[in-house]
């Protein structure tokens, strides 16, 4: 499954220094998505799990622009560049729910499922049925 979120920063955003994107499972958060923009600008990864946070993994970078909308997909990539990869602590598959808090405006979010699917009738060959 691919996530894709589209953002644009909110106005008067510019003295705002981070947002996230957190897709949880009931209280346990499976990936925080954490930009910031102090210090040159960097982005944490972690999981919240049974109340407790895990060991945040930090990349210094922080490619979401402040002046024009973004897309930020999670297999994590922001415009169609792969941007970082985080080992789940926790099955992503228990996904219930996004929450994204921070000065940005959600402009899109969009859900693609590459799974498999199986139907559920069989096929004769000898009646092409």
């Amino acid at each position: 499954m691919t996530i894709t979120v589209v953002f644009s920063f909110a106005p008067l955003s510019s003295v705002f220094s981070r947002f996230q994107v957190d897709l949880q499972y009931v209280s346990d958060i499976i990936l925080h998505f954490n930009p910031r923009y102090e210090r040159g600008g960097y982005v944490v990864h972690n999981t919240l799990q049974n109340v407790g946070w895990g060991s945040e993994e930090w990349k210094y970078e922080n490619p979401f622009p402040r002046d024009r909308p973004f897309a930020l997909q999670i297999l994590i990539s922001t415009n169609g560049k792969p941007f970082s990869e985080y080992k789940h602590r926790l099955p992503s598959s228990h996904v219930n729910s996004i929450c994204v808090g921070g000065q940005v405006e959600v402009n899109l979010i969009a859900f693609q499922y590459l799974g498999v699917m199986f139907c559920p009738y069989t096929w004769d060959e000898k009646t092409n049925k």
